[in-house]
């Protein structure tokens, strides 16, 4: 039986196997994007699939703590607007 990761969704706090979820890296000073192969270097938060736990990870600051940075205004925003057309190829 093989051993498959777990991440927690930064959204919803339920733990998941970790291809299930979409990982958040930190880009430039307070933005963030999504790491759809999960290769970039640095640190990473995972949201599951669902709109109401990207809006829930924002509000709630869940990533922030994971990415140990505050996201601005504008980079919560981009970052919806990506997470969305990544709900969309789902």
């Amino acid at each position: 039986m093989s051993h498959l990761p777990e991440r927690t969704c930064a959204g919803c706090r339920a733990k998941r196997p970790k291809h299930e979820l979409v990982r958040i890296v930190a880009a430039a000073e307070g933005q963030a994007e999504p790491d759809q192969r999960a290769r970039r270097n640095g640190r990473g938060a995972y949201v599951c699939r669902q709109p109401s736990c990207w809006r829930e990870a924002i509000k709630r600051h869940g990533i922030d703590r994971a990415l140990h940075s505050k996201l601005s205004a504008s980079g919560q925003s981009q970052l919806l607007q990506a997470l969305a057309t990544i709900g969309d190829e789902k």
